[in-house]
């Protein structure tokens, strides 16, 4: 409470009707309340936060406390990434490259059938000219590289995730570009 001097130095009371002290103090609790849910609203909006902060590092290759794992050590995890990309389609085309070999090295039928079926395959044409084992190795890279593609790759769900689609937006465009 404020005090007055009066004329003899006398202090005096400032005097409010007991209607104007409990509508200042309905205020008060009003305000003080509105705070209060405020403060409650901002501490969940931090917790809620720190999950999503969470569950990114953890989607990024983290482990839950957003710590770095090393590489190796997410594998078989759900977290994919650039490395983990790169690395699968090297190993891809490893694999391709592999089975275009053994199949030039030891074919099912002469070089010429396997060259004209994967031409057929590709371009709708068939060649009459023989063919190298290189030729038919390549032709063969293509065509299972197509297959793969217009098979796999261009046929995959869209998910309702923007993190899974733009995961297998990344992929898409790194084994196109191995073309």
């Amino acid at each position: 409470m404020a005090y007055n001097h009066g004329q003899y130095g006398q202090p005096q009371h400032d005097i409010v009707s007991g209607e104007q002290y409990r509508y200042a103090l309905t205020n008060f609790r009003i305000a003080h309340e509105k705070v209060e849910s405020q403060r409650q609203q901002l501490e969940e909006q931090e917790r809620q936060v720190a999950i999503l902060k969470a569950r990114i590092a953890v989607l990024e290759g983290g482990d839950d406390q957003g710590i770095q794992k090393p590489v190796n050590a997410n594998q078989g995890g759900s977290s994919v990434d650039d490395f983990s990309i790169k690395q699968a389609a090297s190993k891809l085309e490893r694999l391709i490259n592999r089975w275009a070999a053994d199949l030039v090295r030891m074919p099912p039928a002469h070089p010429n059938d396997i060259r004209d079926a994967a031409l057929v395959d590709l371009s709708g044409a068939p060649d009459t000219s023989d063919a190298p084992p290189v030729v038919v190795q390549n032709l063969l890279r293509h065509a299972m590289s197509e297959v793969i593609s217009e098979g796999v790759v261009n046929v995959l769900i869209v998910t309702n995730s923007p993190e899974a689609n733009e995961q297998l937006t990344r992929i898409h465009e790194h084994i196109f570009a191995r073309e």
